[in-house]
């Protein structure tokens, strides 16, 4: 499947790098709903989950390609240059969508959605200082750019199992 993964472009690789992600999500938050003991999956709360993860997944299409345009390479300058770029840029920003996009999905007002922001951003923000650093230096210097989507999707699954316990607790 990797070769035919490398041989994905454009409009092509959005849609699959939107799909995995999507997935990532939805799978992730069913592992969280075993992990909280529940007999009965919810799978609107994973739906919701999909429905945010999926425009993140197109986000990151365009964030590596950004970053790979801005910061060429694979040395260990560059590389931990777009770590600390990704760190410091696109994971604010996509936990900011991910709240605000579970807030809208679940009916919240803007009052509510804010204050989900301000309470639940500094715990998960600090987990992906834990997480995700040593996860994207080796997505930066091993993985082909047109994978690192897929690569960053299938360690969501980890990911959002985190992401979906702090949201849900």
């Amino acid at each position: 499947m990797g070769g035919r993964l490398t041989r994905l472009r454009g409009s092509r690789l959005l849609v699959f790098n939107v799909c995995a992600s999507g997935v990532g999500y939805a799978a992730g938050d069913q592992l969280q709903q075993r992990f909280e003991g529940r007999g009965q999956s919810d799978w609107v709360r994973s739906g919701r989950m999909a429905g945010v993860g999926a425009p993140i997944g197109a986000m990151g299409h365009y964030w590596y390609q950004l970053l790979d345009r801005a910061l060429p390479g694979v040395v260990a300058g560059a590389v931990v240059r777009k770590v600390l770029a990704d760190m410091c840029i696109f994971a604010p920003v996509c936990l900011v969508t991910f709240f605000t996009g579970m807030g809208l999905l679940e009916g919240k007002n803007s009052r509510e959605i804010v204050l989900d922001v301000k309470t639940m951003f500094p715990t998960a923000y600090l987990a992906e200082w834990a997480f995700w650093p040593a996860a994207q230096a080796l997505n930066f210097y091993i993985i082909p750019p047109q994978l690192r989507v897929f690569y960053v999707s299938s360690v969501l699954l980890v990911w959002t199992v985190i992401l979906s316990y702090i949201k849900h607790k």
